[in-house]
């Protein structure tokens, strides 16, 4: 995994961490709170008496019916990091099974009771959930014990009194039971107890960040173990409270308590004013991360960042590379910067020809002053272009590591922004496809919009569901299972983090929003251009032998069968990669098959015993992209072969090498994804092609047989189902279904 994406994964996890550790590459943090107390020590829930202190996050319900709402989602923090323990799911069924067993008025004493879930490191690289049920009614705490046991047999379960303590590790509850009988608790860790008495009756999220480190060993994989450093160093402990939650919905604010030593991130924002965020104006919709710093005083920010640097003996490093830049671009960064007149600096993450890439972003209120060389805009209406960037590094030196994860290799100024990254991650800036639909719209659109406050120090937004394999790989398969799974079920499944000011103070605001939102109009930029080529091995059957082999390419390009089971046939040389596919044809017509495939412009024919059969290899004339796929049409072995061409063309071509009479070709300025499907309907052929933005449905010439643009497009991959005669039913893109009449090409309403 490359160093961008381990980045990208360990902001994702400052998020759901709940914690203003996203500091780790954008040097931030939070002003010291000195949190007041609300309430008394002896007011404070008594399940926390049975939470061992060494918890690494706790969640306090005011009551055990606050329990429901705040895990409508259940990849809340708790329940990804339990693991997919079966406890949240047991306690969401509890008082059901209590109410049919016992009545309805067993099930609203529990609804009333004290609960209390916190994450432990029992052992073997596991976190563990405990759930403590806290009743002045002893025979409710044994019936509750008991409930549970019933419900999974693999329910750890004791009753103490009125106290339940629920589980699903042993180690774990011996611990709970020891630290019971010896009236010892979270309750007794001064940090804790301070924190706990500051926060109001209600939801409550607590984070022991001297802890992390167990959390870190039992939910990532080792690669990131090195990490939990920082997270173990911002604070004592973060609180988070529960404002709102609801379908698709959960807003939390938060309070932390700090060393103060002169090496704290809180120095960072300190005295720095709150503004609007402006930059999810030039973001596009389908970023997976964006980070959003508004500046009013440079200076002072840059001042900040330094200070925090020297407290941590890396600020002699860093002048040293800003020296080594100016010696060889001809200007400081520090000049650069203050030349540019920032108003707002941010970086984005979004998928640009294929993968995930960074560009970082500077919003300069006074573009006429700007330094590049030459002017990047052409006339007054800013023109807009891109070209090279002379100026890599400049950023990452002044405000963090965060901005050395863009390739800074062109740039482009447009709408008051210096847009900087790739070639192609600009280019799409350029040519109109990045801010087609931007995120503000998106969001206004979608109804999500509230995720963020009217005015920010800081501005952290993860898209899970736009990178759900890119964010699920630093952590353990289970913990990953539990946080992809909801993202793959909606369009959006955001998670923002900001810092705020609320009554004076830096307060760290955290939002999670789900929505299966669609964009009514379909884009007219392609985003999935990458064509996916097949590396085998490949299932064919030895004529010879009966057997079903494998047939598949080395790195050095020979040819190999093999048994199924690995044994080897022959090996055989050659010297160009094959286009994704082996079929087999029986050539000569004596029930003997042969081997088929492409590599660069022509068609190859192979026996089983690895010999080249004449006349070939045929030139199709222009390079092959993927295939062949053979098809008998009429079943009399007068073979045809589809392929796709490197020019984003489809061929159909007969043994000799020469394009069918028949085929009259498909034409698309879309990237076609795949070899096209056969579909037979009511005895006629018709090709299925998907392509990047959509799928076609074409006669046997290759023809469409409808007009499917605008509101009758079809999504890449629809279902196509047979209807009567001539017709099948497809869904658009706006979800509606109709029946389309192959021969007529007309769609009527099912």
């Amino acid at each position: 995994m490359n160093k961008k994406t381990i980045i990208f994964c360990c902001i994702l996890v400052a998020v759901l961490f709940a914690a203003a550790a996203v500091g780790v590459y954008v040097l931030f943090s939070g002003k010291s709170s000195s949190a007041e107390p609300v309430r008394t020590s002896d007011e404070l829930p008594a399940s926390f008496r049975a939470i061992p202190s060494d918890a690494v996050m706790i969640v306090e319900f005011g009551q055990f019916r606050d329990f429901e709402n705040a895990f409508s989602r259940k990849d809340f923090p708790p329940a990804v990091f339990s693991g997919g323990s079966f406890l949240p799911s047991l306690l969401a069924d509890l008082p059901g099974r209590l109410k049919e067993k016992s009545g309805n008025g067993v099930a609203e004493e529990l609804g009333r009771s004290a609960l209390s879930v916190s994450l432990h490191y029992s052992g073997h690289n596991r976190i563990s959930p405990l759930a403590v049920v806290a009743s002045s009614d002893a025979s409710l705490a044994a019936l509750v014990a008991e409930t549970a046991k019933e419900m999974n047999g693999n329910c750890v379960a004791s009753s103490d009194g009125g106290t339940v303590l629920l589980t699903d590790s042993q180690v774990l509850m011996e611990s709970a039971l020891r630290h019971l009988d010896e009236g010892v608790s979270i309750v007794d860790n001064k940090d804790f107890a301070s924190i706990a008495e500051a926060s109001g009756k209600g939801v409550n999220l607590y984070v022991n960040h001297p802890s992390l480190g167990k959390l870190f060993s039992g939910c990532f994989n080792s690669d990131y173990l090195g990490y939990a450093s920082f997270f173990q160093s911002y604070a004592f402990w973060s609180r988070y409270s529960l404002d709102a939650s609801g379908d698709g919905m959960m807003d939390l604010t938060g309070i932390e308590t700090h060393n103060m030593g002169s090496d704290e991130y809180s120095y960072v924002f300190d005295g720095l004013s709150a503004r609007p965020v402006s930059m999810y104006s030039m973001t596009p919709y389908y970023a997976s991360l964006a980070i959003a710093i508004p500046v009013q005083d440079c200076n002072e920010l840059l001042a900040n960042i330094d200070r925090y640097r020297d407290g941590n003996g890396d600020l002699d490093k860093a002048r040293a590379r800003r020296q080594d830049l100016a010696k060889a671009c001809g200007i400081s960064p520090e000049e650069w910067i203050k030349s540019l007149s920032v108003k707002e600096i941010g970086i984005v993450r979004f998928e640009s020809a294929g993968k995930q890439e960074f560009v970082n972003m500077v919003k300069c209120s006074a573009p006429e002053m700007f330094s590049l060389p030459d002017t990047l805009y052409a006339d007054k209406v800013y023109s807009v272009r891109s070209r090279e960037y002379p100026y890599k590094g400049f950023l990452a030196s002044l405000f963090g590591k965060a901005f050395s994860f863009s390739d800074e290799e062109y740039c482009a100024f447009m709408s008051g922004w210096m847009v900087i990254g790739s070639k192609n991650a600009v280019n799409d800036y350029v040519g109109g496809r990045a801010l087609e639909l931007d995120l503000a719209r998106y969001m206004l659109d979608a109804g999500i919009s509230g995720a963020f406050p009217s005015k920010s120090l800081l501005s952290v937004m993860v898209n899970v569901s736009e990178d759900p394999k890119g964010i699920s790989s630093p952590f353990r398969k289970d913990i990953a299972d539990g946080l992809v799974r909801p993202a793959e079920e909606h369009t959006i499944d955001m998670w923002t983090y900001s810092l705020t000011y609320k009554k004076g103070d830096i307060v760290p605001v955290v939002s999670i929003r789900t929505s299966d939102y669609e964009i009514p109009v379909v884009s007219k930029y392609e985003r999935d251009t990458v064509v996916e080529i097949p590396k085998g091995p490949w299932r064919v059957k030895n004529s010879g032998t009966g057997r079903m082999n494998l047939m598949y390419q080395q790195d050095n390009m020979f040819l190999c069968l093999t048994e199924e089971n690995g044994k080897g046939i022959w090996s055989a040389p050659f010297s160009s990669p094959i286009c994704g596919n082996i079929d087999q044809v029986d050539y000569f017509e004596n029930g003997k098959l042969q081997m088929i495939f492409a590599s660069g412009s022509k068609l190859y024919l192979i026996d089983r015993l690895g010999r080249m059969v004449r006349p070939f290899p045929v030139d199709l004339g222009k390079p092959v992209l993927l295939g062949p796929k053979i098809y008998d049409f009429n079943q009399n072995r007068k073979y045809s072969a589809m392929v796709l061409h490197t020019d984003n063309t489809l061929g159909l071509y007969d043994m000799q090498g020469k394009p069918l009479e028949t085929w009259k070709g498909f034409e698309t300025e879309e990237t076609i994804k795949a070899l096209p499907e056969l579909l037979e309907v009511n005895s006629a052929l018709y090709w299925v092609v998907t392509t990047s933005r959509q799928t076609v449905i074409c006669d046997f010439t290759g023809r469409p047989v409808a007009d499917f643009s605008g509101s009758r497009m079809l999504r890449p991959g629809v279902e196509i189902k047979r209807s009567a005669a001539d017709k099948v039913e497809v869904e658009t893109y706006d979800g509606k279904v109709w029946v389309l009449d192959l021969k007529s090409g007309v769609f009527s309403k099912r």
